[in-house]
């Protein structure tokens, strides 16, 4: 009870299963980790010298959206190529039900009205989709909404590069709803050269501001 385990993918993965259809023995997908009690479950992913991380999905039900599927996913920050940089956003959508779905976007620059990319994307039962976010093109910078017509789970992903030019990426979890209080229990502002920034998508149907409230460690406000 209460215990953990450490699960290495390319350890419990066999070579048949890797190399099913001649391809170099390699994943990009998804997985469904089930239980007979109450899990929790932290995905890492390292490369070189450098680690993402970001936490698992819950079933659906009708609970608050944070870190659960839902039919309306919000990913707060996405980018393609924008402002110069090289960075690229990959949303990894995962369908979490045994029926086909069909999934619209929406994209969202910083500063401006939403926008529905036209058409549509199949999503095959339990099927995982990897969508890279360049319907607009170079220059892009702002959030995405994904309407789905069945529960899906997403995770963003941002990389700088690719093969031997790679050099950075970070990995989070999109969300089906929001809350009026967020907690953010680790900022760092040139803490041994780290700084820290966050994102913040209105999520409501009327404008709003936000305050911000910083708080020190050991309880200095």
């Amino acid at each position: 009870a209460k215990g953990s385990w450490e699960v290495n993918v390319r350890d419990v993965l066999d070579d048949e299963f890797l190399n099913r259809a001649d391809y170099d023995p390699v994943l990009v997908g998804s997985a469904v980790v089930a239980s007979s009690q109450d899990i929790a479950v932290v995905v890492r992913t390292d490369r070189d010298n450098s680690v993402t991380a970001y936490t698992g999905v819950s079933t659906w039900n009708n609970g608050s959206g944070w870190g659960q599927p839902g039919t309306t996913i919000y990913v707060p920050f996405a980018s393609w190529d924008w402002s110069d940089t090289p960075w690229k956003t990959t949303l990894y959508i995962q369908n979490t039900t045994p029926n086909p779905a069909s999934l619209t976007f929406y994209y969202c620059p910083h500063m401006a009205n939403c926008e529905r990319i036209p058409g549509s994307v199949p999503l095959s039962p339990y099927g995982v989709k990897i969508y890279n976010a360049d319907a607009k093109g170079s220059g892009f910078g702002g959030a995405i909404r994904v309407v789905s017509t069945q529960p899906i789970a997403v995770v963003d992903t941002q990389e700088s590069g690719t093969g031997a030019s790679f050099w950075g990426t970070s990995d989070y979890n999109a969300f089906a709803a929001g809350a009026t209080t967020v907690y953010l229990p680790s900022l760092m502002v040139d803490w041994y050269n780290a700084r820290s920034s966050f994102t913040v998508q209105n999520l409501g149907t009327s404008a709003t501001g936000f305050d911000i409230y910083y708080v020190r460690d050991n309880d200095g406000q």
